[in-house]
């Protein structure tokens, strides 16, 4: 492997050194591990860990919103198909508010086939 391809995943004070203990190589670019993409780079963390993901949640929904489906089936693909794809990396990584607004656009878009019908606080509500 050719050294000036890589460089050591530092963190803290000596992000960014070139020293190479025992050698230790890691590639530059971000590292998956369980799923989840790890990053110094802020942008390309979120790159990789939400927006694929919200890329992926639109198709989805595109493919579902031609089906007519009820209120009821709706709220069962969001649960099922949806939110699970970003749930994972929700409890390990802390979103930006941009993220959060986006994942609620697209899921309240999905339901409500546009413009909201009821106000968001009653549609959390318990029955």
């Amino acid at each position: 492997m050719n050294s000036s391809n890589t460089e050591e995943l530092w963190i803290g004070s000596l992000k960014g050194s070139e020293m190479k203990p025992l050698g230790i190589i890691w590639p530059q670019d971000p590292i998956k591990a369980l799923g989840i993409f790890f990053s110094h780079d802020k942008k390309m963390l979120y790159l990789k860990n939400f927006t694929e993901k919200l890329d992926k949640m639109k198709k989805l929904i595109n493919i579902w919103s031609s089906r007519g489906l009820s209120l009821y089936g709706k709220v069962t693909i969001i649960k099922s198909l949806l939110l699970p794809k970003v749930a994972y990396v929700l409890s390990l990584i802390p979103a930006p508010e941009n993220i959060i607004k986006n994942l609620n656009h697209l899921i309240y878009n999905f339901l409500w086939k546009g413009k909201d019908e009821v106000t968001r606080k009653s549609a959390i509500n318990n029955y």
